[in-house]
């Protein structure tokens, strides 16, 4: 780590090394079956990460206003988040024997077409690597392995509560609208769409989480 002196004026050394801490613990834990990561490798690759972009942290911890800091912080976990994820992603992609490239994400958009594909054979799919995060690499001359993604559509799936796993199934995979939905269980649409989006969002982080950079 730098010296204090060395940073730009305006970075709270002190706060950064919170920051470092604690995305370093947390992106520790998630990727613990890694033999060649472990918290020391990653807080190192933060710290070489923040000294390469120090501008930039100024910008996020030299801030004026309370509400102002809070956005900052937000940022710069953030930041050093999608940093150190693709450090872990490059070691297992180095740990397992594939190119980093090979692999691709899904988001929100796409498992909503893969619901559909997966319940009544239709919906439009997107090709493009960026949507998919498939959990085996992309096969070269293909771009995806559908029977492979579609299983670990169906686990993420399963991987919900039952209810909401039947309200995805329901709208997404058979069209039932969201008023009708909201009649049957006796709520609003607002509520419905809400227990959708965070549905969704539950499939992404069991796939592996949103595209990290």
């Amino acid at each position: 780590m730098p010296h204090g002196n060395d940073w730009p004026p305006g970075v709270d050394v002190e706060k950064l090394t919170d920051a470092v801490s604690i995305i370093s613990s947390r992106l520790a834990h998630k990727h613990r079956r890694l033999v060649s990561v472990d918290v020391s490798d990653i807080s190192q690759e933060l710290w070489l990460f923040a000294w390469r972009k120090r501008e930039k942290v100024r910008e996020f911890l030299d801030r004026d206003t309370r509400v102002a800091q809070k956005k900052g912080w937000s940022a710069l976990l953030t930041t050093l988040e999608r940093s150190g994820e693709r450090f872990c992603q490059k070691q297992k992609a180095k740990e397992i024997g594939y190119e980093i490239q090979d692999l691709s994400w899904y988001s929100t958009d796409s498992l909503k077409d893969w619901i559909a594909v997966l319940f009544n054979g239709e919906g439009v799919v997107t090709n493009e690597v960026n949507d998919l995060n498939l959990r085996v690499p992309k096969l070269k001359n293909e771009g995806f392995n559908l029977e492979a993604t579609l299983a670990d559509v169906s686990q993420a799936l399963d991987s919900l509560d039952v209810s909401e796993s039947a309200l995805l199934k329901e709208h997404f995979g058979y069209g039932t609208t969201q008023r009708a939905l909201a009649e049957v269980w006796e709520v609003s649409e607002s509520t419905i769409q809400r227990r959708l989006d965070s549905g969704l969002k539950k499939m992404v982080d069991f796939l592996g989480g949103p595209r990290p950079w």
